[in-house]
């Protein structure tokens, strides 16, 4: 209730931390989408060794997962552009299977593989294309699963604008990708190492043992 969750420490480390500092030495911007105790998050970076890359941009509504990225549309200015979901806690070999992806200028998105799938997205492929993204889906069990992790052409903002609210009143990124697939070639890049997003405590239990 006092601190971002993206915030939230690992090892006295804020999970954004170790994602910007994972990405440094690749990006040549690193563009953070601030809302809620927007202070912290900028305080924290405009202190650090990487204030040199970050630019910050305020997303003034919460309206979704589809609505984020697009308060960063002004601010990319290249042909491709990465999305990372900031509640996300990564092995640090991820890091270069990403980067190596984004050097073939593919667009593709991120899923690893969980056993229980249902309070996540779960990935339909047709070999190793996406075709479709289910919401939180009943009886989802190992099954590959969005990380919220992707690499696309600009002209993606357009599938962002063009989505709709879902069932639970949100702008669903998942929808996004799912009507960008149905025209353009998307590959899915399946991780196999240690990857949770912090969505109870339990998983950032998770994550300061697996870093420990």
């Amino acid at each position: 209730e006092t601190i971002p969750k993206t915030m939230a420490r690992v090892l006295e480390k804020p999970l954004l931390e170790w994602m910007v500092e994972s990405i440094y030495p690749h990006a040549n911007k690193i563009i953070i989408v601030v809302g809620v105790f927007k202070e912290k998050i900028i305080e924290h970076f405009q202190n650090s060794k990487y204030n040199d890359k970050i630019e910050f941009v305020v997303q003034e509504k919460q309206l979704g997962t589809a609505h984020a990225p697009l308060a960063a549309e002004s601010k990319v200015t290249t042909p491709y552009f990465a999305v990372l979901a900031a509640d996300s806690f990564w092995s640090p070999d991820f890091y270069k299977l990403f980067n190596e992806a984004v050097g073939r200028k593919i667009p593709f998105l991120t899923g690893v593989r969980v056993e229980d799938g249902e309070r996540l997205g779960v990935i339909e492929t047709n070999g190793k294309q996406l075709v479709k993204i289910v919401e939180k889906p009943a009886k989802a069990k190992n099954c590959l699963v969005n990380t919220s992790a992707y690499f696309v052409p600009k002209s993606f903002f357009q599938n962002l604008k063009n989505v709709k609210p879902s069932k639970r009143g949100e702008l669903e990124v998942t929808d996004s990708l799912t009507e960008f697939a149905a025209s353009n070639a998307m590959e899915v890049l399946e991780f196999s190492g240690f990857w949770t997003d912090v969505g109870y405590f339990w998983h950032l239990l998770e994550a300061n043992q697996y870093a420990l």
